[in-house]
């Protein structure tokens, strides 16, 4: 067990929940639904307030934890080639993890 994260031979398991409450509060991800993409903005740079929290990485993943996207210092997550159905998407910022449900829904 590493960070509250199990560890299997071919993948890895996180609690489905948002770490910091407030972290929730601080980022937009839509559409969700989403069918091609799903895109993510700190809430505070949007707003042109305070620079907002820097996106380090996301990472989509099944039911089961499989990992079937992800990215670094990006903005969307493409879920094009992500079969229809329920997903986890995990979000590392500079002040914390978000995990939120996601449909892929073509």
């Amino acid at each position: 067990k590493i960070n509250n994260c199990e560890i299997g031979n071919r993948f890895a398991i996180w609690p489905v929940s948002v770490s910091d409450k407030k972290l929730d509060n601080q980022l937009d991800i839509y559409p969700n639904p989403t069918n091609n993409k799903i895109h993510f903005t700190a809430k505070d740079k949007l707003a042109n307030r305070q620079p907002g929290s820097k996106i380090i990485s996301a990472s989509l993943f099944s039911l089961q934890g499989k990992q079937l996207a992800n990215c670094e210092n990006c903005n969307e997550l493409n879920t094009a080639n992500i079969a229809n159905g329920f997903y986890i998407l995990n979000i590392e910022t500079e002040k914390g993890i978000v995990r939120q449900k996601i449909v892929v829904q073509h």
